[in-house]
C-alpha cells in the first residue's frame, strides 16, 4: 500500500511559528478533497502528524464516509504534548506516539518527524497551508525520499505557497484540489 504523507496547518499569526497568511477555507477544502481522494482508493494510506486543526477535520472525513480509520489512515503524536492533545486523537485506531526528546519542543517534533517521515512506503508529501514546521517536513521528505513527489498546494497561502513559488510549482495554484491529486499522486 502508498503512503502519502500531508503536512498541513492553519496559519495562525498569535503563533511564534507564523510566517504568511494562509486561506482557511481553502486549506478545509483541500485537505478535504487529499482525504477523500485516499479513503476511496484501497491502495492508498494517509500519514499525518497530530495537528489540531486538521486531526479533527480527518476524523469527521473519516466517520461521515463510514470508512474504518484504522485502515486507511496513521497519525503521529509526540508525547511532549500529553495533554494537550486534541481529543479526537483519541477515536483514531492507528496512533504512533513518539517520545518526547530532553522536554523540548523542537527536539519532540524532530523526533516526531523523523519517525512519520521515515516509514517505508512513503512515497509522496502533500503540502497545504502551513507555518514555518512545513520547512522542516519538506527537508526531511527529500533527505529521507529523494525520488518521492511533492505536491505543494500554492492556492492555500501560507508556507506551501511559499515553497510553491521558490520551486516553481505552478500545477498548486488550482482551487480544482481533486484534479491536482489525480494527476500528481495517481
Amino acid at each position: 500500500m502508498r503512503e502519502i504523507f500531508l503536512s498541513a496547518s492553519v496559519p495562525n499569526p498569535d503563533n511564534p511559528n507564523f510566517e504568511t497568511e494562509g486561506n482557511p477555507t481553502l486549506i478545509h477544502a483541500a485537505v478535504r478533497e487529499l482525504v477523500y481522494l485516499i479513503l476511496g482508493n484501497d491502495d492508498l494510506r494517509l500519514v499525518w502528524g497530530g495537528h489540531p486543526a486538521i486531526t479533527p477535520m480527518i476524523l469527521q472525513f473519516c466517520q461521515s464516509l463510514g470508512v474504518d480509520d484504522g485502515k486507511k489512515v496513521t497519525l503521529y503524536q509526540s508525547k511532549f504534548f500529553g495533554g494537550a492533545m486534541p481529543p479526537e486523537n483519541e477515536r483514531f485506531k492507528d496512533v504512533v506516539l513518539v517520545d518526547p526528546v530532553d522536554q523540548s519542543r523542537e527536539d519532540s517534533l524532530t523526533a516526531m518527524r523523523v519517525a512519520m517521515l521515515g516509514r517505508p512506503d512513503l512515497d509522496s508529501a502533500v503540502f497545504i497551508g502551513g507555518m514555518k514546521g512545513l520547512y522542516q517536513e519538506y527537508a526531511l521528505f527529500r533527505e529521507l525520499h529523494p525520488d518521492g513527489r511533492a505536491v505543494f498546494v500554492a492556492s492555500t497561502g501560507g508556507v506551501a505557497g511559499t515553497l510553491a513559488k521558490d520551486f516553481g510549482y505552478e500545477a498548486g495554484n488550482t482551487l480544482d484540489f481533486g484534479r491536482l491529486y489525480r494527476k500528481a499522486l495517481l
